[in-house]
């Protein structure tokens, strides 16, 4: 275990405003930072409050963005999305919210998407019962629902 480094907190909030700055960033990704640093708790709180009041951290923002760059860059399902989200300790009812903004055209067109490439992929090399079985592996691990690509494999 590395020992801890003491700062200053005027220098530690430079930082981590650096750190916020250059990408939209959660509370946890945050403290995960921090845990580097000699801090008590009150320290710590200081250091969030202050990066929230100068919006530097917004939990709100960071989600919408997180679920949309999820969405159009990685073609992610609902399932992977919130399994991401909950690992950095986002509040369930915040994930429910902007879930509910994806747009149903824009996540279905990604999934058929990924169905069309995988299936190319996999005839080439397999028989066509390993194919469905694999498109349906693949999609669930890409976090899409049995139940929203059933009719398309």
């Amino acid at each position: 275990m590395t020992p801890k480094k003491h700062i200053s907190i005027d220098s530690l909030k430079l930082k981590l405003e650096y750190y916020c700055s250059y990408q939209e960033r959660c509370i946890y990704d945050v403290e995960k930072k921090m845990d580097v640093y000699e801090l008590d708790e009150s320290e710590r709180n200081e250091i969030i409050a202050h990066l929230q009041s100068h919006q530097f951290l917004d939990e709100n923002r960071f989600v919408a963005l997180f679920i949309k760059s999820k969405v159009n860059l990685k073609k992610d399902g609902v399932n992977k999305i919130k399994a991401a989200l909950y690992t950095k300790r986002i509040d369930p009812k915040l994930i429910q919210e902007h879930l509910k903004d994806i747009e149903a055209t824009i996540y279905n067109e990604n999934m058929e998407k990924l169905i069309t490439k995988k299936r190319q992929e996999l005839q080439t090399k397999n028989e066509s019962a390993q194919v469905k079985q694999k498109l349906i592996r693949y999609l669930l691990s890409k976090g899409y629902n049995y139940g929203e690509f059933r009719n398309l494999v």
